[in-house]
């Protein structure tokens, strides 16, 4: 499980089953302008996300 954390009205987090629908999840959000989207990793590990991923793909 992929957990995908950001700031809206508080901090919200949102799930996803496998790692491309993370990033395809945290890409959706940072277009719609929310800030501070980090994705945990069921290891563990974070990535954090901006603006300028959202514009790449």
């Amino acid at each position: 499980m992929y957990r995908i954390r950001f700031k809206d009205c508080g901090t919200t987090t949102v799930c996803a089953a496998s790692h491309q629908e993370a990033i395809a999840v945290a890409k959706g959000l940072l277009r719609r302008g929310r800030q501070d989207v980090v994705i945990t990793e069921p290891t563990g590990a974070r990535i954090f996300l901006d603006q300028r991923v959202s514009r790449t793909a």
